[in-house]
């Protein structure tokens, strides 16, 4: 038996020198002798794996188990095995099985970690490594680090408070603990504890003066906490310390189209796409970039390309339909737009009792229309009631509480009511911006672009009342330079106040104001802004007025489907509904568009808006 025991020892060495078919010669003879020894069917199925032959080893050390039965380093070897051929649940299973007879065994806890966390079973990893680091035979040195692996876990499993808890135990026993201190400082910030991540960050960069991660992501809070200058100064610092950093380059080009320098972004985008061509995000933006310049060809290049690495991304495809609407392709625009709910970060599609109406005959059906974006949208849009109730429909409207008074007008609706927790009884629904796909809208169909709407009569005759006479030699004009402040592009289509002081040259021109919430301009106005109670106020005293000059905001619209004259203010880069070059829009067969030639310069507008009032009649 001595000798046996010699020769299975000489062969193991073989073994682990390489000499593989030396020493599977001298396994073999001596399982023919021996073919229950456990031992050697444990080394040779080691051996098979180590040379590839993976169903061969299972088998060799599933029959050392037949025969053992489930030891801890028989159970462990067969999981390394499994483990080799991908099967990492089984794995699991046979690290777990050996645990049941060795608790105290923190290397296979710390393995069946590392197995769970390729699994992304990261909370079981965390557990798994924290009963290693409570194992009474763990060292000091590896109990540390199975501290910081069981944080890291925690903090890949979204269990903030858990990392962080491990990570300051780390860190007292190493203050100087540059992991620990950057991977705390992410989970800081993964709580949304700013002030601490930034805190962290800056720990971080006192460690590793050139540790570009957290560089970068002291750009990151700072953009979230719409410091852009620093923002952009730090992704360029990250960029200073590793150029290869394409998180850093793609920050900084958001950074800057956020802080509307269009054509840096656009650099920066096509930087990084020379060397990530399947980025999608970054052909989005590159294209969002591009858009905002009024390149919109070369920005729907970007889009298709994007859809082409990444096909039925919901926001390459939703801003190709917001391109292909701008140049009046509304056969393809309608179905981009449909993408809009699928947009990360767009509020998603609200669920109805009723189904979703794509196009089923509305004879004898109810159909909810219902408003799902901003005033203006809404009072564009109401006019696709009366298409849908054409088609036999009975329409019901859930519109904006302020719109109530002004919609109460729209034909088609046989129901007009504010949002409730309660949805009315009705065959279908339809959020009120897909209604121009489904009236399969053509630049050349747009319905109703005379007028839709009607100001109600009480409100028409209070504010003939408050304007007095009319002088036959002036012209009343209701102006709005501002729309909302929230609104993602408002800082484009809004017209500096003070810039309006060149109006106040034109003789000829009674001013109204029709702009709530905003300081008056240095201009001679009769302020109605301050007594307007809702749209269909607004729309009485519009109603009484001979033109109505608006920016890109809901009182354009208003005076649209009122079908009052309107002149409304476009940025360089407008709103899809506008399109391009044309000084009309079919939306509003009485509006005419002023649009800017060069981006944010306001002051040729307005010249050539004293020009046109200076030559009406």
């Amino acid at each position: 038996m001595n000798v046996q025991k010699a020769r299975v020892k000489r062969a193991k060495t073989l073994h682990l020198r390489g000499y593989f078919d030396a020493a599977e010669e001298i396994y073999l003879r001596h399982l023919d002798v021996n073919p229950g020894d456990v031992e050697c069917l444990n080394l040779l199925g080691l051996l098979h794996a180590d040379t590839n032959r993976y169903e061969t080893s299972l088998q060799l050390l599933r029959a050392a188990i037949g025969i053992e039965g489930p030891k801890p380093w028989l159970c462990r070897n067969l999981g390394i095995v499994l483990e080799r051929t991908g099967d990492l649940a089984s794995a699991c299973a046979c690290y777990r099985q050996a645990l049941a007879s060795a608790p105290e065994d923190h290397g296979l806890w710390a393995a069946l970690a590392q197995l769970q966390a390729n699994l992304g079973q990261h909370r079981d990893a965390a557990i798994s490594l924290q009963t290693a680091f409570l194992s009474d035979t763990c060292t000091p040195t590896s109990r540390q680090q199975y501290r910081l692996s069981a944080a890291d876990a925690w903090l890949r499993a979204g269990d903030g408070p858990a990392a962080i808890a491990l990570y300051d135990e780390v860190l007292k026993k190493q203050p100087d603990h540059k992991i620990a201190t950057f991977h705390r400082a992410v989970a800081w910030m993964q709580c949304g504890d700013l002030k601490n991540a930034r805190f962290g960050f800056l720990q971080t960069l006192a460690l590793s003066p050139r540790h570009a991660e957290a560089a970068n992501n002291l750009g990151v809070l700072s953009q979230l906490e719409r410091k852009l200058p620093e923002a952009i100064a730090h992704y360029r610092s990250a960029l200073a310390f590793d150029p290869n950093y394409s998180s850093a380059l793609y920050n900084l080009g958001a950074a800057l189209q956020e802080s509307h320098r269009l054509r840096e972004a656009i650099c920066v985008f096509r930087k990084l796409l020379k060397t990530q061509p399947d980025h999608t995000s970054a052909w989005v933006n590159l294209g969002n970039a591009l858009l905002g310049q009024n390149q919109v060809s070369p920005a729907m290049a970007a889009y298709q390309h994007a859809v082409s690495v990444t096909p039925g991304d919901p926001t390459a495809e939703w801003n190709l339909g917001i391109a292909s609407l701008l140049t009046g392709d509304f056969t393809r625009g309608w179905m981009g737009y449909e993408r809009r709910f699928s947009v990360a970060g767009a509020p998603p599609r609200r669920q109805r009792k009723a189904p979703l109406w794509q196009g089923q005959s509305l004879t004898g059906k109810t159909l909810l229309l219902h408003a799902e974006q901003g005033l203006g949208d809404t009072i564009q849009f109401a006019r696709y009631a009366e298409v849908f109730s054409r088609q036999g429909a009975s329409v019901y409207l859930e519109a904006q509480a302020p719109l109530i008074p002004l919609l109460q007008s729209t034909p088609g609706v046989a129901k007009l009511f504010t949002p409730s927790p309660e949805d009315p009884d009705a065959d279908f629904h339809l959020p009120l911006l897909s209604a121009p796909r489904l009236a399969g809208t053509t630049i050349d169909t747009i319905p109703f672009a005379d007028h839709y709407l009607q100001a109600p009569a009480p409100a028409v005759a209070k504010w003939r009342q408050w304007l007095g006479p009319r002088s036959a030699h002036r012209k009343r004009v209701g102006i709005c330079w501002a729309g909302n402040p929230n609104h993602k592009n408002d800082y484009n289509r809004s017209i500096p106040p003070q810039l309006l002081r060149i109006l106040d040259e034109l003789p000829g021109v009674e001013w109204v104001n029709l702009q709530k919430g905003h300081a008056l301009p240095p201009l001679n106005l009769r302020d109605a802004a301050r007594e307007l109670q809702d749209f269909g106020d607004t729309a009485g005293l519009v109603a009484n007025l001979d033109l109505v000059i608006s920016v890109d905001t809901s009182v354009a619209h208003l005076a649209g489907a009122l079908g009052k004259p309107v002149w409304i203010l476009l940025p360089f880069a407008p709103d899809w509904r506008w399109m391009l070059e044309r000084e009309d829009t079919p939306w509003y067969k009485h509006a005419k568009l002023f649009r800017q030639q060069t981006l944010r310069e306001w002051q040729p507008v307005l010249h050539r808006v004293v020009q046109a009032l200076s030559a009406l009649p």
